[in-house]
């Protein structure tokens, strides 16, 4: 079974640099990724001097702060495509797949559910398709199954409130 998770959970690298499907089918739009990643793209394209000086380098989107660094350096790495645009989204769908695996091993004993409950997450339309195009909800989603993996993780009560309660106000 862990071979299978691993397959399925990689498959969505495949055809990454494909169009957005229509907003009926995925509620996504393809205007929100450009939208989304509008300060990350300026800051990439102001590191290779292709903005005009009297531009303002620093419009974006303030709230999505946690969005901008990774989209910004897989930008760089992958340059100005859908790879770098989308690489960070991918990459943080598999890390939540994987702490809520890590949840799961840890509080559901029986293994046939535990699997259930992984092919359940990793077959969702929803979520395959939102671990695919870059919007800030998968971002959201990660830092709530960062919350869970540490409610479950940290054992010292003061501790475990204070890590849940920071990483509330910053999804």
């Amino acid at each position: 079974p862990y071979f299978v998770i691993l397959i399925v959970s990689l498959s969505r690298f495949i055809f990454l640099d494909q169009d957005v499907p229509s907003f009926m089918v995925a509620g996504l739009s393809q205007e929100d990724e450009a939208y989304y990643s509008n300060a990350a793209i300026l800051r990439y394209y102001n590191d290779i001097g292709q903005t005009d000086l009297e531009f303002n380098q620093n419009h974006g989107e303030i709230a999505a702060l946690y969005a901008i660094p990774l989209t910004y350096i897989s930008l760089h790495i992958f340059g100005n495509n859908y790879w770098g645009l989308r690489l960070s989204v991918t990459l943080l769908s598999l890390v939540t797949i994987f702490l809520l695996f890590k949840i799961s091993k840890s509080e559901i004993k029986d293994n046939k559910y535990m699997f259930f409950l992984l092919f359940l997450l990793i077959g969702d339309f929803y979520f395959f398709t939102f671990s695919r195009y870059f919007n800030p909800q998968i971002f959201s989603i990660f830092i709530i199954s960062l919350i869970l993996f540490y409610y479950y993780k940290i054992k010292n009560l003061k501790l475990r409130f204070f890590v849940v309660t920071f990483l509330a106000v910053c999804s």
